[in-house]
């Protein structure tokens, strides 16, 4: 009698721990809340995939509930994901989960411009005001609104944004440069990764995405002077992206009258793999050396070259 007894009891333990266990799970479930991370909005579908009706566009930053998932991770749109079954204030549809982040953008947004407009200050205070006078005048630098502060692309934990500075060509007017933020998950906090100001005549364009078939982001830095451009390329690895000097290209210097002349199929783009191309001028032998990400290598490999004749170009 009494085993019997003892015998249900055990079992009556565990179809309860059981139940709990599933309650736990779906509160776990449930609570799996991400963000919209493309700058222009997200469209939300009846069902997974891009031909299926939209029923609405989430707003950047706009907080979902994710309820389900299906299919296996895809590269898509040049970011990796796959198509979930998401709730927005009572709305539910689908999304692809390549555009959502672990963190709210804006709230990342308000921490960078708190850096910049204390940093820029700092700045201000040990090299501008050498050179410039009147700190009213540029106090412009470090008391900007949030919004001023531009969210480019978010690529899994990597945001690049348009940052504000002082411009020394003009007389106090603002520039942007680029900068690019990383989301410490484990840590829970955002800090820059990487920055870079070529001085008064230079300017810096950052390219944040996935060149080859890892899936670590990575970057393409160009930077151009009065000398030159020069291509950097930083690989994704699993602490961010590393910069190796080996694998850069340098270009001789070009202004934007004669990168106008340059046909539309070989003006610079960007992807993974052949995705990437940009083109260099040759001025001694009178070429375009076009150029183009080769992924067996992790390298830039030049393609062809082309006589600035055949292309019209006049230098």
């Amino acid at each position: 009698m009494f085993k019997q007894f003892s015998k249900r009891i055990i079992f009556l333990s565990i179809v309860i721990s059981f139940i709990v266990s599933a309650v736990v799970w779906e509160e776990v479930q449930a609570s799996d809340f991400r963000f919209v991370s493309s700058p222009h909005g997200l469209n939300l579908r009846s069902k997974p995939g891009t031909k299926s009706k939209r029923i609405l566009i989430l707003p950047f930053s706009a907080k979902v509930k994710v309820l389900k998932s299906k299919g296996k991770t895809t590269f898509f749109a040049e970011r990796y994901g796959k198509w979930v079954n998401v709730d927005y204030s009572g709305k539910r549809g689908w999304v692809f989960s390549g555009f959502l982040s672990n963190f709210n953008p804006e709230k990342i947004r308000h921490i960078a411009a708190e850096f910049y407009r204390s940093s820029n200050q700092k700045k201000w205070k040990s090299q501008y005001k050498k050179f410039l006078k009147g700190a009213r005048k540029y106090a412009s630098i470090f008391k900007f609104k949030d919004n001023k502060v531009k969210i480019v692309s978010i690529l899994e934990n990597f945001i690049l944004m348009e940052v504000p500075d002082l411009d020394w060509e003009s007389d106090g007017d603002i520039r942007m440069l680029n900068a690019v933020w990383q989301y410490d998950k484990k840590k829970a906090k955002c800090s820059e990764f990487f920055c870079q100001d070529v001085g008064p005549n230079g300017y810096v364009s950052i390219n944040l995405l996935h060149l080859n078939k890892d899936r670590y982001p990575d970057l393409i830095v160009s930077e151009a002077y009065g000398c030159g451009t020069n291509y950097h390329l930083l690989l994704g690895t699993k602490n961010g992206p590393v910069k190796n000097e080996e694998k850069s290209i340098s270009c001789d210097p070009a202004d934007m009258i004669f990168y106008s002349q340059i046909p539309a199929k070989y003006q610079d783009t960007f992807g993974r793999c052949g995705k990437t191309r940009f083109s260099c001028p040759d001025y001694e032998k009178r070429e375009l050396s076009l150029y183009e990400f080769d992924c067996s290598t992790n390298s830039f490999k030049k393609i062809r070259d082309i006589s600035f004749k055949s292309l019209n170009i006049k230098d």
